[in-house]
């Protein structure tokens, strides 16, 4: 039986104020105390893609509403056609799409769990660190917390995710409250930490003990909250704080750690050179279309003199603006219709899109085939298993090992 013990946010014209030091940005205040400091020169930062992940955890919290049974089929008509109204900037038949996936999932996963919560306010002990939690279960064992991950530019891993251990965090605080108040009868004793990416199929989960992630938020949370309050709070940049700060590609703290290592021994890199520059290639990358990105914004959309530098435009890329009608002068010209037009499928994601993540495999069957895909060299802790040379090189050649 689905129950509710604390209010839902269901009121759309209302967000949630978020906290100074948010769960969603804290792996840049954990690393870097003063990139908070940073944030009064970027007021108006919020990029599209947030606007946008904004818009389907909106419309996440009206369908799970339902979905749970809180909200009857009016307030849910009634709800969809606020959203409708108020997000006509995005794509609403593709985030419906992944968010009725992101929905089920929840019903699927927590049909035994004695309390679920939707957008709900958690705090932990920190003051300034509190947060929204998209999805809590609580279970006599254990509780568990999904957070959904709209966007699809970067795979976002549940496994030392400060974000989502913030939540439980926050989660384990609340079945503190609930136990008092004897809603429930203990706090669990373990936490399931997961996201949830649905535009990049990808759903995680690290399982900790409650003791283990309380000794981490003191080990870490705790001590990089306070050095955001210090007078001169330091600068700490790394890959991950720097990924999403509105002052990369301007902070010169981020500069002098990307150019703090130069190769000035003469003669070839050896392996362990190569390896070292490997784990900086995405953070030198990152922080260089950076600057480019800063630097053309201040160059054409602010008017401000880059030394040694100009704006010019390309010329273009030719296109057709109506194949239809193309392709019709084309064969009233004389031309076959198969020289002037090509007929084929969409792509995966927008067949998926049409009939169904689980639907198309089981429509198309032998019809839809995947790429053997190409080699890659990721850092040694990555979880997927390295590759056999010996096996891959025998499955080239249609080799078959006794």
């Amino acid at each position: 039986m689905w129950c509710t013990l604390l209010p839902l946010r269901s009121d759309l014209a209302t967000p949630v104020k978020h906290s100074k030091l948010s769960p969603s940005d804290s792996e840049r205040w954990i690393d870097c105390a003063a990139a908070i400091s940073m944030d009064v020169h970027f007021p108006d930062s919020e990029s599209f893609e947030a606007r946008e992940g904004t818009a389907a955890h909106e419309l996440a919290a009206i369908e799970a509403n339902y979905a749970f049974g809180w909200i009857d089929e009016l307030a849910l008509f009634d709800q969809r056609d606020a959203w409708r109204l108020a997000n006509t900037e995005f794509n609403q038949k593709e985030i419906s799409g992944y968010v009725d996936r992101y929905v089920e999932h929840l019903v699927e996963r927590f049909a035994g769990a004695k309390i679920v919560l939707v957008e709900k306010k958690v705090s932990t002990p920190v003051d300034d660190v509190w947060g929204t939690a998209d999805c809590i279960a609580i279970y006599d064992e254990y509780v568990e917390v999904v957070d959904l991950k709209y966007g699809s530019g970067v795979h976002v891993d549940a496994f030392e995710n400060p974000q989502i251990r913030i939540y439980g965090i926050g989660v384990l605080e609340l079945c503190t409250g609930l136990a008092v108040a004897g809603l429930i009868e203990d706090v669990p004793e373990m936490v399931r930490l997961s996201i949830y990416q649905p535009r990049r199929g990808n759903f995680g989960t690290e399982e900790m003990s409650a003791s283990d992630l309380y000794a981490w938020f003191e080990a870490v949370v705790a001590p990089a909250a306070k050095r955001v309050y210090l007078p001169d709070p330091p600068f700490g940049p790394s890959a991950r704080a720097c990924r999403w700060c509105p002052a990369s590609g301007q902070c010169t703290a981020q500069k002098d750690r990307v150019l703090s290592q130069a190769f000035t021994e003469p003669g070839l890199m050896s392996p362990k050179d190569i390896g070292d520059a490997l784990n900086r290639v995405e953070e030198v990358k990152a922080w260089l279309a950076s600057i480019e990105k800063v630097a053309l914004q201040k160059a054409y959309r602010e008017g401000v003199d880059i030394p040694g530098w100009k704006v010019v435009r390309s010329n273009g890329r030719r296109f057709v603006d109506d194949h239809a009608a193309a392709i019709q002068t084309l064969i009233d010209a004389g031309y076959p219709a198969e020289t002037v037009s090509i007929i084929k499928t969409k792509g995966i994601g927008e067949l998926e899109k049409l009939v169904g993540a689980k639907e198309l495999p089981v429509l198309l069957g032998d019809l839809m085939k995947r790429s053997r895909g190409t080699e890659s060299l990721v850092p040694a802790d990555d979880r997927r298993p390295a590759i056999d040379r010996n096996k891959d090189a025998a499955a080239v050649f249609g080799v078959v090992e006794e």
